[in-house]
């Protein structure tokens, strides 16, 4: 049989508290994305292009099925913890693409809209996790 054991507090005794902050993430304001007049000069194609603060960066969407999520799966990597490992799908086929999310846990946006599935035209900003992006169509 299990026994009770008697533990005696001493009142004296300093014992360090817990700090009252605790924080897993930094609290980070979600960029806009880029203006569409910001976008660098692109060669003729298709990209979501973003900043990190420093510099424009384009990427370009290729025909077929692409992933992007942090994910070593995913061809469009990107590190940041508030994307799924498997967070969006971006299909371009046609000349049409369409941005779908994966069940991701922050989900996906178009335009400050939730999306499980949409249809992408020319200046729309795309949003994962906290990443906005702007899908570009750059004339041939």
């Amino acid at each position: 049989m299990a026994s009770v054991q008697d533990t005696v507090v001493n009142e004296n005794d300093q014992t360090p508290a817990a700090p009252d902050v605790t924080s897993s993430l930094p609290i980070i304001e979600s960029d806009p994305g880029p203006d569409t007049t910001e976008v660098p000069t692109l060669e003729p194609g298709i990209y979501l292009v973003g900043s990190d603060g420093k510099q424009t960066i384009a990427i370009p969407i290729s025909e077929g099925t692409v992933r992007l999520g942090r994910g070593f799966a995913a061809e469009i990597q990107i590190d940041d913890p508030t994307l799924s490992r498997r967070h969006a799908i971006i299909v371009h086929e046609n000349d049409a693409t369409t941005v779908l999310d994966d069940r991701s846990a922050n989900g996906t946006f178009v335009n400050g809209v939730q999306i499980t599935r949409q249809n992408l035209s020319h200046g729309d900003k795309v949003t994962f996790g906290r990443i906005t992006m702007r899908y570009i169509v750059q004339a041939r």
